[in-house]
């Protein structure tokens, strides 16, 4: 499993526990709100730096010759993400927020301009 596919798992798994809670206990994820949106923004960051990090990390790799190896050379080749596991990874990392934010709206409604904001900045609506 890729760090990629860790950070938006654990992310998705807890906002879809808070999105579907009790009411007091979405609460308390409704306060730390922007703590919540900073990570999906990370997330998103981390998916959108793949391919720079990979191509970094394949050319350290092919540039590396060591004089002794103690185990066998296999160089980077592959990615392990494609780019269409890096879309579903963004889709689903929105989606979550987009549901963790209209709920957030609808038992927050004097905080709407602060929740279509923290929508913006990931990238989804909340109508």
């Amino acid at each position: 499993m890729s760090y990629i596919d860790e950070i938006c798992g654990a992310l998705i798994s807890v906002l879809k526990h808070a999105a579907d809670g009790p009411p007091e206990r979405f609460a308390g994820y409704a306060a730390n709100r922007e703590f919540w949106v900073s990570e999906a923004v990370h997330c998103l960051e981390v998916i959108a730096g793949y391919e720079e990090r990979f191509a970094r990390m394949k050319a350290a790799s092919e540039e590396s010759r060591p004089h002794k190896v103690d185990w066998p050379m296999k160089p980077i080749s592959e990615p392990s993400m494609r780019s269409g596991d890096l879309s579903k990874a963004r889709d689903r990392v929105r989606e979550v927020v987009q549901r963790f934010l209209r709920r957030c709206l609808k038992i927050f409604p004097d905080d709407k301009f602060a929740i279509l904001k923290d929508a913006k900045r990931i990238g989804v609506t909340v109508p």
